[in-house]
């Protein structure tokens, strides 16, 4: 609704949570956006590069790390995504559906 999707992400450790993040998915003139606010602080955008059906990939070569941030929907509805810097290394994460 209104051009966003709203989202967030926190981390657990031992039952407590150690760091959380808030999301949004906006169109803007430009594009459409992926912005990340860690620990509630200040947001960094990342530009859409690629958007399928199964996948979406956002980029700001300007950031430290990640400048790439990508997703993609597995076919038993798990959800896989992979953070990047500009060497190409990265974290992949994997997130199984709910049963």
């Amino acid at each position: 609704a209104g051009g966003a999707m709203l989202g967030m992400a926190r981390e657990l450790k031992d039952g407590r949570m150690v760091a959380f993040e808030h999301l949004r998915i906006e169109e803007r003139d430009g594009g459409v956006f992926y912005v990340a606010a860690p620990g509630g602080e200040n947001s960094v955008a990342f530009r859409a590069v690629r958007l399928g059906t199964r996948e979406a990939v956002f980029e700001n070569p300007e950031h430290d790390f990640p400048v790439r941030i990508g997703y993609r929907l597995e076919k038993d509805g798990g959800l896989h995504a992979r953070v990047e810097g500009s060497d190409g290394k990265g974290l992949d994460f994997r997130m199984r559906p709910v049963r």
